[in-house]
């Protein structure tokens, strides 16, 4: 029955095309991550395999001396093991003849023995775990390296090359990442270096900074993760957040002393406070939005305290659903907590004409009572008002927010090495040797900025402001990274502009979220057509 529909089949389309030969269709199957959070690999292997099936209709291939076609059928199998082998067990229903996939070993695993029962040959692209070529099956093949390679490799460059003394291992529990992160360590140990830590985490996962901050305190010099990138951005994003520099709220002492005031830790306090210094004369927060990352940093604040932080997360790395991109309704009261701020006159006026340097030496002149100003700002404003003239808070959350209260924002500052350095070794040398104990105590000893070097700002080397300000950050649950630096520029371009018009009220916070929206969907779109 089989051939005789293929002779039907055949027979039909040479008649319509006037082909004097039939060809065979042979069918293989993709199956690799297209939804979920590695779906931009998946995508990648998946639109690799289609041109491969192009160029080979292109090429026009014989089998046996019979002119054939491939046709490809794809799968979706989410990164997930179940949805894996549901989909393995279709393909092989259908009876493809191969099998490229799946991306990741988690699911290449469990499909393999599908495929080995049904004869289906099965070629990953991108599996490592040595358990997925070790079964024994004849079909299951692998086009990389495995993880005992992989995580040797690894391993042995982290002790030898970069010279790590303490090395941190985090791993996502996968079959990869647990695989890749154990074989590492076996490594690192044969190499003759020091495992301070291993912490877990999920493929799924968004907050890690419980086991950072458990890692923080084991001093790494080296951190190895085991997982996939999409984990692995916010990881590196929180990673650097745990550096030193934050916003604070700084306010005048002898204002606050004079009416009353405390510093405040709910957002309607902070309002009354904003109104009792406008009631007696005094401009509440001196803010200059010349440049608007100054906005940004108010409104990072806002979001992070307002929005889920794995909605935030989704949103700022564009690998969100299109139609939900900013679109969770914290971010639209973000802004109008911000617009509310100017529009109740707590701002000085004409914001969007001043620069930041000047709005801080308004309130070091004594003619505002509150300033929105980084930590490493702070011994610049004690040179110049006295160093117990001015206190400082971090900027209120408010009741009812989805997000972290107790976050802050910031980012530290950093170092880079351009990858065309002719001497890498000697710039990383460089650079420990700036970063040591020694050195960053001399360098806030000196300047007065905040050092990330652990021990380095302390009651010897810094004013107790600066030490108190470390301290909060240490207390923090985390930092909300600078918004500006955060998102793609191509949504930053019409975001910022947009807060500088709510001053004006020239827009609104819901006419700016839409067209943020929009900007968002658009640079997605450009992203998945870039590849």
């Amino acid at each position: 029955m089989q051939f005789k529909l293929k002779m039907i089949v055949a027979a039909s389309v040479a008649v319509a095309s006037g082909l004097a030969f039939s060809q065979e269709v042979i069918k293989l199957g993709h199956v690799g991550p297209t939804s979920g959070g590695i779906a931009h690999l998946g995508k990648d292997n998946e639109n690799g395999a289609k041109l491969a099936i192009e160029e080979l209709n292109a090429k026009g291939v014989k089998i046996g001396g019979k002119a054939v076609k491939f046709e490809l059928l794809t799968e979706d199998d989410a990164g997930d093991p179940k949805q894996g082998t549901a989909v393995a067990q279709k393909l092989a229903d259908q009876k493809v003849k191969g099998v490229v996939g799946h991306l990741n070993s988690g699911t290449s695993i469990p499909a393999s023995k599908i495929y080995s029962d049904a004869g289906i040959p099965q070629i990953s692209p991108s599996a490592t775990n040595p358990k997925y070529t070790r079964q024994g099956f004849k079909t299951t093949f692998r086009v990389v390296a495995d993880d005992v390679h992989l995580g040797g490799t690894l391993g042995r460059y982290a002790v030898s090359t970069l010279k790590g003394k303490s090395i941190a291992v985090i791993d996502d529990r996968t079959a990869y990442g647990q695989g890749v992160a154990d074989e590492f360590k076996k490594a690192v140990v044969a190499a003759k270096g020091n495992v301070v830590g291993h912490e877990y985490t999920n493929d799924k996962a968004t907050d890690f900074m419980a086991i950072l901050t458990n890692l923080k305190a084991k001093k790494p010099d080296v951190v190895f993760f085991g997982g996939m990138d999409a984990v692995a951005g916010p990881m590196l994003r929180q990673m650097k957040s745990l550096g030193i520099n934050a916003k604070f709220m700084v306010y005048n002492k002898e204002y606050f002393e004079t009416y009353g005031l405390s510093a405040p830790t709910t957002w309607d306090e902070f309002l009354a406070v904003c109104a009792t210094l406008k009631e007696n004369k005094v401009i509440p927060i001196a803010f200059g939005n010349e440049f608007p990352w100054a906005s940004s940093h108010y409104v990072g604040d806002f979001n992070a305290k307002l929005v889920p932080a794995d909605v935030i997360t989704a949103d700022y790395l564009l690998q969100g659903e299109a139609d939900t991109l900013f679109t969770h309704p914290g971010y639209v009261e973000a802004l109008a907590r911000f617009k509310l701020l100017n529009d109740e006159g707590y701002f000085n006026e004409g914001a969007n004409a001043l620069q930041h340097s000047l709005a801080r030496a308004s309130f070091v002149a004594g003619r505002t009572g509150m300033f929105y100003m980084e930590l490493e700002e702070f011994q610049q404003v004690a040179d110049q008002m006295g160093k117990d003239a001015f206190g400082f808070f971090p900027l209120p959350g408010g009741t009812g927010g989805e997000g972290d209260q107790n976050l802050l924002t910031g980012a530290p500052d950093g170092f880079m090495v351009s990858a065309e350095t002719k001497h890498p070794e000697e710039a990383i040398a460089c650079l420990r040797f700036m970063l040591s104990p020694e050195r960053g105590a001399e360098y806030v000893r000196m300047l007065g900025i905040p050092s990330a070097v652990v021990g380095a700002v302390n009651e010897e080397t810094a004013l107790p402001i600066v030490v108190a300000g470390v301290e909060a950050i240490n207390q923090a649950s985390g930092m909300a990274l600078w918004l500006d630096t955060d998102i793609d520029i191509r949504v930053v371009e019409v975001y910022l502009p947009g807060m500088q018009a709510l001053l004006t009220g020239s827009e609104y916070p819901e006419s700016v979220m839409q067209k943020v929206h929009e900007a968002a969907v658009a640079v997605q779109a450009e992203i998945a057509q870039e590849g």
